[in-house]
Parts: C-alpha cells; sequence; structure tokens
C-alpha cells in the first residue's frame, strides 16, 4: 500500500508499505533520519481501513433521519460479523416535551427489537425513559441475521441538574437479514423532532 507521512517542516515523504513484515523498520532521511517502525504504521493504516465513519447534521427538524448510503454515495451494507456505533446529542427536543430516540433497521417497523427486560417493541428505544436532553451511544453486532448489541445513554430533563446513565442490552427478534442497508433515527412518541444541526455519527467496524 502507499502511505504519506509528514515528516515535518511541511514536507511529506511517500511510502510503500508491506503489511507481510510487521517487524521491519523502514528508515527515510529527508533532511534528517527519520525511523519509522512498520509495524505502527501498517496497524494504523489498517485501523483506518476497517473503521468507515459518517457524520450527518440534520438539514432542518424532522421526525425521523433514515441513513442509506456514505457521503461519496456508496449503499450502506453490513455485513454478519461487522459492529455499529451511533452517537449523537440531543439538547433539546422540538416540541417542548420529552422524548427519547429509537432506531429501526432495514425499514422494519414491525415488532422485532426488544430492550433489556421489555417485550418486542417497533423499534430500539435508545433510553428506558422520556427526557429533554439526550447524549446516546448505541452500539450492536451483525450475527445469524440479527443484531446484538447495547444501548447507552445519559439522559436529563432540566439541564440544570446531573445526567442519568441508562444501558441496557439491545437485540433483534426477527430481524433476518443478511445485511443491514439503512439505519432509521427518530423520535420514539412521534411528538416531537429532532432539532437542526444536530450531529449524527455512524461508525462501521469492518472484520
Amino acid at each position: 500500500m502507499i502511505v504519506d507521512v509528514n515528516v515535518g517542516y511541511d514536507l511529506i515523504e511517500r511510502v510503500t508499505v508491506s503489511c507481510d513484515s510487521p517487524d521491519i523498520a523502514i528508515d527515510m532521511t529527508l533532511g534528517g533520519d527519520i525511523s519509522i517502525v512498520q509495524s505502527d504504521l501498517a496497524a494504523r493504516v489498517l485501523n483506518l481501513e476497517n473503521v468507515q465513519t459518517i457524520i450527518y447534521t440534520v438539514p432542518g427538524d424532522c421526525s425521523s433521519v433514515t441513513i442509506t448510503q456514505f457521503p461519496d454515495g456508496r449503499p450502506l451494507n453490513i455485513q454478519e460479523g461487522e459492529t455499529v456505533e451511533i452517537v449523537t446529542r440531543i439538547m433539546s427536543f422540538v416540541g417542548g416535551v420529552d422524548d427519547r430516540l429509537a432506531i429501526r433497521l432495514n425499514g422494519i417497523s414491525s415488532s422485532i427489537y426488544r430492550i433489556g427486560s421489555s417485550g418486542l417493541l417497533s423499534g430500539a428505544i435508545l433510553a428506558g425513559t422520556a427526557y429533554m436532553v439526550g447524549i446516546y451511544q448505541p452500539r450492536f453486532t451483525m450475527i445469524g441475521g440479527e443484531v446484538v448489541g447495547t444501548t447507552n445513554a445519559y439522559t436529563n430533563s432540566s439541564g440544570t441538574w446531573g445526567y442519568t446513565p441508562q444501558f441496557y442490552p439491545f437485540t433483534t427478534e426477527g430481524l433476518n437479514a443478511s445485511q443491514i442497508t439503512s439505519i432509521t433515527i427518530y423520535s420514539f412518541s412521534g411528538k416531537t423532532s429532532i432539532p437542526a444541526n444536530a450531529k449524527i455519527i455512524i461508525k462501521i467496524y469492518r472484520q
């Protein structure tokens, strides 16, 4: 693989890195001796290749956001064994009432989502109780046509007291999918909206 390495003074040295020999060090001289350990460089490059990130800014108040592709137009395609992490922060739901976010996969709204000890729901709620403010970080892995993971939220009603942590196991029962091609994030009650300019970050950890 070809890697650009910044060696200081705005100079970049282009190096060909082979991942087959992780213990070999590459020495480059460009205005001085610089030693780069190949194993560290290869590990960083591999990490960049195996983690793909989508950063989405909500353009206007809306009740739901559906992600179906990467910014470059490539379709979303999450396979068996791959892990998804979603991070977003809602500082105040539009509508002036407490709410919570939920997610749906592949557009499925039938009751296949289980959170904690709940019965099957039409969406995976990301907090146990509705609040005005929420910081959400669910994470799940695709296995056997279903997903298994956890919800992780810090929530707050007034914004003047400490956040309440909410952490629950999360699974689907009946997704029966060979891949995930869409992720929908929405206000669970349907009475509020996700505010404009909210950021939604989706990280996909490939095998």
